[in-house]
């Protein structure tokens, strides 16, 4: 068994262009015979981001017992844990709390999706087990387990849930969660968020149904959140509008808004928003025009970040490869040094000249970057 895993990992790291991520679906959906703990145990100390999904169905894992023993020998080297679809609603509460608090010794970023937690544990249990993620936690994602079913089912809607996140968690997702399905579940989502806990200060609650209920509740809703949230993200909004937008609180002073319909937009973010992070692809998917009229919608903002497809900054190279799409929008690109540098020769030497002044490897590579963004299309 140990051999085949080492013949597994060591196929994984050449195919892998994300060495420090392993995604278990495939190789145990196709290998049902593994042995998952065994498989666990023994990733390689380079992995740090672990995903595991759909075994909700028990196609790998057939008991409670099994699962979480499997679970159990995650390595602590593993730091962000993913469990979509896994069957969590029945492992049972005692057995789902000894998981949490196996996490809360080295995961600082959790995400527990699309498991449909709501239908199985009533919100005490589910908050008694989160309450068991105190520790080195930093990020908790409970999006898609449609916590709004406690909305309609229980008089205190998601309220225990959010006062049992521990101190240790700054970052909370509640995206996708069906939270305001009905006028009455939407006036409870108001009362709810105002026990969201003070140690929060990143928020993400997209795709709830918020914009169903008008200005007026979208406002009641946006200022119920704590002043010590500064960070809201509307990452995924499929119904993005200018009227939300409008409605964030003065203490929120940064927002994330990737993967959504910027060209919805027309008017000029708040003022007191500083700070706006965008995904170049959705910039790069809208058309010039499109750019424009976006550029003024964030005529008030101080500093946009653009990011890549894993969250991650865009390196000042990249955006001076493509620094006329960028400033379409308004960001300005500050280029160090080695940067201004590695763009003057591209723009003025040619291959031949560059390779006659034995310019070393790693900037070699920047200036031939350069060039073909320089390269007329």
């Amino acid at each position: 068994m140990i051999a085949n895993l080492e013949n597994f990992f060591e196929k994984y790291e050449k195919d892998s262009a994300n060495d420090n991520e392993l995604f278990l679906s495939n190789l145990l959906l196709l290998n049902p015979s593994t042995c998952v703990g065994e498989l666990l145990k023994n990733i390689p100390r380079r992995i740090t981001i672990l995903k595991l999904t759909n075994d909700a169905n028990g196609s790998i894992l057939h008991s409670a017992e099994d699962k979480l023993n499997a679970w159990l020998n995650i390595p602590e080297h593993v730091t962000k844990v993913t469990l979509e679809a896994i069957g969590l609603y029945n492992l049972g509460i005692v057995r789902l709390k000894k998981l949490m608090k196996k996490f809360s010794r080295h995961v600082t970023y959790l995400h527990i999706q699309d498991d449909y937690l709501s239908f199985y544990y009533p919100p005490h249990e589910l908050a008694s087990a989160i309450s068991n993620l105190k520790g080195t936690l930093i990020h908790l994602n409970l999006s898609e387990n449609n916590l709004g079913f406690f909305n309609i089912q229980n008089a205190e809607g998601i309220a225990p849930i959010l006062k049992a996140i521990p101190k240790n968690v700054n970052s909370l997702d509640l995206s996708n969660n069906n939270l305001a399905v009905t006028a009455e579940a939407a006036e409870l989502v108001i009362a709810n968020f105002k026990t969201i806990p003070s140690h929060v200060e990143s928020l993400k609650i997209s795709n709830n149904f918020f914009e169903s209920w008008g200005a007026n509740f979208l406002s009641r809703l946006l200022h119920s959140i704590p002043k010590t949230v500064t960070q809201l993200d509307f990452s995924d909004q499929q119904n993005l509008s200018d009227l939300l937008l409008e409605s964030i609180p003065l203490h929120v002073t940064k927002l994330k808004l990737f993967n959504t319909p910027l060209q919805t937009l027309a008017t000029p973010l708040p003022a007191h928003i500083n700070t706006v992070y965008l995904k170049e692809a959705d910039i790069k998917a809208i058309t010039p025009e499109q750019r424009y009229v976006l550029r003024s919608v964030l005529i008030n903002i101080n500093e946009i970040i653009l990011v890549d497809d894993k969250g991650e900054n865009l390196a000042t190279d990249l955006l001076l490869h493509q620094a006329n799409l960028y400033s379409q929008i308004g960001v300005k690109i500050i280029p160090s040094l080695v940067n201004q540098v590695s763009f003057f020769l591209a723009r003025h030497l040619d291959q031949k000249s560059i390779n006659e002044l034995e310019i070393p490897g790693e900037l070699n590579t920047l200036i031939n970057t350069l060039q073909q963004g320089l390269q007329p299309k």
